[in-house]
């Protein structure tokens, strides 16, 4: 049965981040296993050439796009997803056999298929658990589509076993046998290393700049101790504008001499930021997997981390943990106490045998493609 990967909102934007790498990960995975024909991938018509180039010979098919857009002031861009997902994907696949419809992001604007059975991977229920982060009108929208997501998709894969009680917490009517959770899959290029020029020695944290990544008690802790160690701070990621103001405003406020922030990083300089960093700090308050604490831990690099939604189950309770995840005072204590005492090679290199078993890309591939297989012949019965 064929599998039709909607891809037409999720490769769009001027840099690869968590989704992005999330799929270019189970792609890389469906390539290795040379059974990336099973897929026809739906984008839009800026990610056609680059998809071509790093698969080539895959099907691909450009989504139409709304007509004069260029036209649009307001929201453009918002306009455009909505129509590329409930117009241009219903359009295309309305003249194909019937298939999988596989959305691998929970986007509000994602199309569920009455013709081809829709399978839509939930990365969270970040919404729910941050109603504070949107407006009332935004929260009344985004229940509407993800009761759809949830009651009228045929199945939804999610990343972790705390998302799938997550869902079934919030959406009581749910069968949790429709709900399947696979883990991410991880994978580390070594062959992509790229210069990054930053000051060393350094404490990384690999986060988008938003207010649940709770930056800024890194930040705080990093302000108790900045003039105690020879490290400096170095922030990865971008944001929106909300969670960048606060950053900024919390490093001013506190008067942090020694923080770097890069904004988005290549492939290649992150791995590099990776593989030289003292340690990775991630104090997010949510994830419903939470990737680059693994990925850091791939590197053999001291990891520390909150006990946080996910984030225990995914890590294996393998790497360092402080809690409660806002005590900035706590946290300052146990990075002096890691970069004092880092654990040792054995301990790192153990973590990272674990990571690279459970999160592999092409067995995660493997996992997501048993489960398609399974779907289909039930389907056929």
């Amino acid at each position: 049965m064929k599998i039709y990967m909607n891809l037409s909102n999720v490769l769009v934007s001027g840099g690869v981040t968590g989704i992005g790498q999330y799929v270019y990960n189970l792609l890389d995975g469906f390539q290795a296993r040379g059974e990336l024909d099973r897929f026809e991938l739906l984008v839009e018509k800026e990610s056609r050439p680059v998809l071509l180039k790093r698969y080539p010979g895959v099907q691909i098919t450009v989504v139409p796009d709304l007509p004069l857009a260029r036209l649009l002031p307001w929201k453009r861009d918002f306009f455009r997803i909505f129509y590329r997902d409930r117009i241009g994907v219903p359009l295309l696949l309305g003249h194909r056999k019937r298939g999988l419809l596989f959305h691998p992001f929970n986007a509000m604007s994602v199309h569920v298929s009455r013709k081809h059975p829709t399978v839509i991977t939930l990365h969270d229920l970040f919404y729910k658990n941050f109603p504070q982060e949107h407006s009332r009108k935004m929260l009344r929208l985004l229940e509407s589509c993800y009761r759809t997501i949830v009651y009228r998709s045929y199945r939804l894969i999610v990343p972790s076993g705390y998302v799938k009680e997550d869902i079934v917490r919030h959406f009581p009517r749910v069968d949790p046998n429709k709900i399947t959770a696979v883990h991410n899959p991880i994978r580390i290029r070594d062959d992509q290393q790229e210069p990054c020029s930053v000051p060393g020695p350094y404490v990384l944290s690999v986060n988008s700049l938003r207010i649940h990544k709770n930056i800024e008690t890194l930040i705080r802790a990093f302000a108790r101790i900045e003039d105690q160690i020879d490290h400096w701070l170095v922030l990865v990621g971008c944001g929106d504008p909300r969670g960048n103001d606060a950053v900024n405003r919390t490093i001013r406020s506190l008067g942090v001499r020694k923080v770097v922030m890069t904004g988005y990083v290549s492939e290649g300089q992150r791995n590099t930021l990776y593989r030289n960093a003292s340690l990775f700090v991630s104090p997010s308050l949510h994830e419903g997997f939470g990737m680059t604490p693994v990925e850091a831990a791939l590197y053999e690099v001291p990891v520390l981390t909150t006990r946080e939604t996910s984030l225990p189950e995914v890590t294996r309770d393998l790497l360092q943990y402080y809690e409660p995840a806002k005590d900035d005072e706590q946290l300052a204590r146990r990075m002096v106490e890691i970069l004092d005492r880092p654990p040792d090679r054995e301990t790192l290199a153990s973590a990272r045998r674990v990571y690279e078993q459970a999160y592999d890309y092409q067995q995660v591939a493997g996992r997501y493609l048993a489960y398609f297989d399974s779907l289909a012949e039930g389907l056929d019965r």
